[in-house]
């Protein structure tokens, strides 16, 4: 009779999970990143929903204090919680059979569809599993194995690497061709620097030139004096002669 009793008590509750849970999906935002702590499936074997019991509860108790206490989410949280460790408790060697586990948990952020599909599975599987039921632990990993927060932030990485490199590529490129206004520039000073060499060529004509007109008339007045000098009387006695 007991027994009975509390396989109908189960049934109810696992029933009102069914139902709470699409109501908090729909509550909660799409976006809305929920921390998680968890062990897959092909490592958890047949332990997998006991083994995932601790840490759900755990993730669900700090999602509850992000809504107020007459809140129907927070309401709706609580009712998981009471399940999950109705559920723990019941298993003796719960703690045993985590710590062989422990190697194989990842840590990682679910967007609320992921999340809550994760618990709705849990429940209803942990409602199935025998709790006396002992699984041996798959060997652990000898890399850490990447979250899907880790490989969104290497994909950014990734992006930042090919934007900085492109960067670089644009930079270089610009400092090997030069642009059409840098040409102008450079033409506009070569014509700037042109102009006062004319004048100083100009003005350096212009001075021999002047000094050549200077040092002419005075040879030209001097040919002039030697034309016009008078000439000497001649005698009188050769002048009667003639």
């Amino acid at each position: 009779m007991t027994l009975g009793v509390h396989s109908a008590a189960t049934g109810k509750v696992v029933n009102d999970i069914d139902r709470r849970v699409p109501d908090l999906r729909q509550n909660i935002p799409k976006d809305y990143k929920i921390p998680i702590k968890f062990i897959p499936k092909e490592m958890g074997d047949m332990c997998w929903a006991k083994l995932n019991l601790y840490y759900l509860e755990e993730s669900l108790k700090d999602l509850s204090e992000k809504f107020g206490n007459i809140s129907s989410n927070n309401l709706n949280i609580q009712i998981l919680i009471q399940f999950i460790e109705e559920k723990r408790i019941g298993i003796s060697n719960m703690n045993t059979q985590m710590l062989e586990f422990e190697c194989h948990y990842r840590d990682d952020k679910w967007e609320t569809g992921k999340y809550f599909n994760f618990v709705e599975e849990v429940c209803n599987t942990a409602d199935r599993e025998r709790p006396e039921e002992e699984c041996d632990p798959p060997p652990c990993p000898t890399t850490p194995i990447p979250t899907e927060e880790s490989s969104s932030a290497q994909y950014t990485s990734g992006q930042d690497t090919s934007l900085s490199i492109s960067t670089k590529e644009i930079a270089r490129s610009s400092a090997s061709s030069p642009s059409p206004l840098r040409q102008v520039v450079e033409k506009s000073l070569f014509s700037l620097l042109f102009i006062p060499l004319l004048a100083l060529i100009f003005l350096l004509v212009w001075k021999v030139r002047s000094r050549r007109n200077v040092e002419h008339p005075r040879s030209n007045r001097g040919e002039e004096e030697s034309f016009t000098e008078p000439m000497a009387p001649q005698p009188a006695g050769e002048t009667s002669e003639k």
